[in-house]
């Protein structure tokens, strides 16, 4: 049932723990912040947030999600347990609905909305001309991290 995620040079997982010069980092931002807000991932939020609310344990499912995501897996979801043309069709409907918000920003915004993968593709492109360098973490002489 556990997938690994597939392997890319340039993921939002490849720069954690490595320093990014200032203005790269603001360009990572504003990516990902837009993909959040003209995307799937506003309303995907706000499902989410309204699913704890109605029935708490959900957030035992989807704080193993965020485990599994950082582990190197893919999360579990629902079109992930079915078959994959049922699963296929599950994802494009859950898109459908989640996609609302998005796009009612994405219009206010004066944006284009941003579908899964017009935002994969964005940030990979954001990611694949950045360079980013190991962290450094220099310890003083008192022994406290700097």
């Amino acid at each position: 049932m556990l997938k690994e995620r597939p392997k890319t040079e340039n993921d939002e997982f490849s720069i954690i723990g490595k320093e990014i010069p200032p203005k790269e980092a603001k360009k990572v931002l504003n990516e990902v912040g837009q993909n959040f807000a003209y995307g799937p991932g506003l309303g995907d939020t706000v499902l989410n947030v309204g699913a704890v609310v109605i029935f708490p344990p959900y957030a035992i499912y989807l704080i193993g999600n965020a485990a599994l995501s950082l582990s190197g897996y893919e999360p579990i979801t629902v079109s992930s347990v079915l078959p994959e043309k049922d699963g296929k069709v599950w994802s494009e409907s859950y898109d459908r609905v989640v996609s609302g918000p998005g796009k009612v920003a994405a219009a206010m915004a004066g944006h284009e909305y941003r579908s899964r993968q017009v935002a994969e593709e964005r940030m990979q492109t954001v990611l694949k001309n950045i360079k980013v360098e190991p962290a450094s973490v220099a310890v003083s002489d008192r022994g406290k991290w700097q």
